[in-house]
């Protein structure tokens, strides 16, 4: 899945460097993790110089680098700094379920646009696992699960009926409401 998610995320927004790739998979655990109450990468978030990492990020971008899956451009930026930017080679074949997509979705549309300087400050150091975390400790991802769910409905349950309805599959109000008050 780490992988996959990487591909979307360069996809979606080329050229990115390395820091705002980590900051966007940690970001989607976030969603994920208000929304669902579950990670999206299974990584352990560890509060490291720029904020929320896991060295396992790194192994996979070279890992895709080494398929031809990521095209990797080494830059100096003006301060003297050397980094990376990244692209993809083709777009990815990629299929995640209505839930995931969405919470991928709004990283995208909600983050994709900002500087990183301003995805760093304003972003991910203000979310709530970075605001109580010890460097080089674990991040308390827990702290924000489900706090965005609606209560007795998953998102996963949500799409479905999204999905049911599209397709024709629904009862009108009036049934639903006859069937709901006969029992």
């Amino acid at each position: 899945m780490l992988n996959d998610l990487i591909l979307y995320f360069v996809d979606r927004l080329p050229n990115s460097g390395r820091t705002q790739i980590v900051k966007y998979l940690y970001l989607a655990d976030l969603e994920s993790r208000r929304h669902r109450g579950q990670s999206l990468t299974n990584l352990i978030w560890i509060k490291h110089n720029h904020g929320p990492f896991d060295s396992r990020i790194l192994s996979a971008l070279d890992a895709l680098r080494t398929r031809k899956l990521l095209i990797e451009e080494h830059i100096e930026y003006p301060n003297g700094f050397q980094g990376s930017l990244y692209r993809t080679s083709r777009t990815p074949k990629i299929a995640f379920d209505d839930a995931t997509q969405s919470i991928l979705d709004v990283v995208v549309k909600q983050y994709g646009a900002l500087g990183l300087r301003q995805l760093l400050d304003d972003v991910v150091y203000e979310s709530k696992p970075m605001q109580s975390a010890v460097e080089k400790h674990a991040l308390d991802m827990s702290c924000v699960d489900n706090e965005a769910a609606i209560h007795g409905i998953s998102l996963e349950d949500a799409w479905k009926g999204f999905r049911d309805t599209q397709e024709g599959r629904t009862v009108p109000f009036e049934e639903a409401f006859r069937q709901a008050n006969s029992g």
